[in-house]
């Protein structure tokens, strides 16, 4: 059970997460009404769409107007979105340097092909409403005193390599800049060396990586086991055609190592579905509406007053399936 200092924001960016998922053209007025204006998006949302018009990745900016600080928000995979599943979420058998991105890491620090493919996305994209500049760009133009890196599911693979980066770059021109990551649900981006690299450079203190003990993904890809156990105490074994496809997809694949240790464990809750399978409970373990609910159960309370922005969303939000 995760036990933060940091008043709402654990909650706060799963929800920023979340938001991700909504239609691009709806985000910007979602982030401004849902924060009664505190949080504004400043770059993006950018999307980029597979030849079938599918949402592949998607990634926006908000700022916090008191303080200056910066959300960066990865959107992660959608069951439509098989160009998402097939070239990042499951492109594992081949791992690649990380310090492509960041010099300064070790030689034998690797991601998977998969996760170096999705951060080159992130790279590529181009805010064309403002003259077409990349997120790293506006970042470097606008310095911003702290930096929050948050995403779910893919968005959470890719968030820990993405901070990494902002962090090497922002710090090079700005050494007070702070960058903060904020992972949900992520799967392992790499192998032991990336997370021996990336927890140096972030320690406990500060990287947070959330996982529900009942989500089949963030055992993805370093204990396969605990995959087809997760469900046993309930008397629910794992499909064999669920197994095969495990089995093959991870055949010959390298090692790899989760980010922050254990990371920040949710305590699942399970649940009984009205049409049950092992697979409809394991999409219900991992959807973020799942993940916004066990995060506010689980958050110390918010030292801010009742009457507060923070405190108003929060209340309405864990109520709000549409976030």
């Amino acid at each position: 059970m995760y036990n933060p200092e940091v008043s709402h924001y654990p909650w706060l960016m799963i929800n920023f997460a979340s938001i991700a998922y909504d239609a691009p053209d709806q985000i910007t007025n979602v982030i401004k009404n849902k924060t009664n204006n505190v949080w504004n998006v400043r770059w993006g949302p950018v999307a980029l769409y597979s030849g079938l018009g599918v949402i592949y990745s998607l990634m926006y900016a908000a700022v916090e107007r008191v303080t200056g600080s910066y959300a960066v928000i990865i959107r992660g995979t959608t069951m439509d979105s098989l160009e998402a599943w097939c070239d990042e979420d499951f492109r594992i058998k081949q791992q690649l340097p990380y310090n492509a991105f960041d010099p300064q890491a070790p030689g034998d620090a690797l991601i998977a092909r998969g996760t170096h493919d999705g951060l080159k996305d992130l790279l590529s994209m181009q805010d064309q409403k403002r003259g077409g500049i990349s997120l790293l760009d506006f970042l470097l133009n606008v310095r911003p005193p702290k930096v929050y890196v948050a995403g779910h599911s893919l968005g959470g693979t890719l968030t820990g390599p993405m901070a990494l980066l902002l962090q090497s770059r922002l710090q090079a021109v700005q050494p007070s800049t702070v960058v903060q990551p904020y992972s949900y649900a992520g799967l392992t981006p790499g192998n032991q060396a990336f997370a021996s690299y990336f927890d140096a450079r972030f320690n406990t203190a500060g990287a947070w990586r959330f996982h529900n003990t009942l989500d089949i993904a963030p055992y993805l890809w370093n204990n396969k086991q605990a995959v087809f156990d997760i469900y046993n105490p309930w008397g629910v074994g794992i499909p064999s055609a669920i197994l095969d496809g495990l089995n093959y997809l991870t055949e010959g694949a390298p090692p790899y190592a989760q980010l922050n240790g254990n990371g920040y464990p949710l305590p699942g809750k399970w649940e009984t579905l009205d049409i049950f399978t092992w697979e409809r409970e394991a999409a219900h373990q991992h959807a973020s509406t799942t993940y916004i609910k066990l995060v506010g159960d689980n958050a110390m309370p918010d030292p801010q007053p009742e009457g507060s922005w923070a405190r108003q969303m929060w209340n309405a939000n864990l109520q709000d399936e549409d976030c």
